[in-house]
């Protein structure tokens, strides 16, 4: 058994037995090590929730290209402090798991599908360059999430990625949509000229209009 394992073994000892319960939890976030993972996914179905509560919360200061996998268990777990606790570590990760969790947006179910736009919601502008990639993405539904989570992530930076958006006719409306509800002005020189088109005239009118009334 490695030095780290143990240590981990020894704190879950300590919480189950309710015993300097806290001062564990807090020995728990000074975890850091990739190597910790062998052990901690050891404790993800743990039937204690603060263990639980404490793996998700250690995985999320890893980098390692288990935990995302790991993390996804725990978002959905049966304890509601655990699923929030797997959240805010999964948004502190955006590099490692922005990709990850897009890709399963798509194939899941409905109310899985929530949390992981949340997810990715929380973590901000670190993932605007990813979502204004995902834009181009051929598939009409993924492409369209990624418009409406830069719609939810608002601000400049989502603003200018929205007015790229324009360019690719998969997102375009919905784009139309969320530049006319951001009410930014730098986006009307990109939505007047899409007046001309047929099939978006009336829907950027109601946008230019949306933002002259600012």
């Amino acid at each position: 058994m490695t030095k780290i394992s143990n240590k981990i073994n020894k704190l879950v000892e300590k919480i189950t037995r309710h015993e300097e319960n806290w001062t564990a939890v807090l020995d728990f976030r000074d975890i850091s090590d990739p190597s910790a993972v062998d052990a901690l996914s050891q404790y993800v179905n743990h039937p204690h929730w603060l263990v639980r509560w404490c793996v998700a919360d250690t995985l999320g200061n890893i980098t390692e290209p288990r935990v995302p996998g790991l993390l996804t268990t725990l978002i959905f777990d049966t304890d509601q402090h655990v699923r929030k606790n797997a959240i805010k570590a999964m948004a502190r990760q955006p590099d490692l798991c922005l990709p990850y969790v897009f890709a399963r947006v798509k194939d899941c179910l409905p109310g899985e599908r929530v949390t992981y736009l949340d997810i990715i919601t929380r973590m901000r502008s670190k993932a605007i360059g990813f979502l204004s990639d995902a834009l181009k993405q051929p598939d009409w539904m993924l492409s369209n999430k990624a418009a409406e989570l830069l719609w939810k992530i608002g601000g400049s930076q989502a603003v200018a990625c929205l007015c790229t958006g324009l360019e690719y006719p998969n997102v375009r409306k919905t784009c139309v949509v969320a530049l006319g509800t951001l009410k930014d002005p730098s986006a009307l020189p990109f939505l007047t000229p899409l007046c001309q088109n047929t099939g978006l005239k009336t829907i950027c009118h109601w946008a230019i209009s949306q933002i002259n009334k600012k």
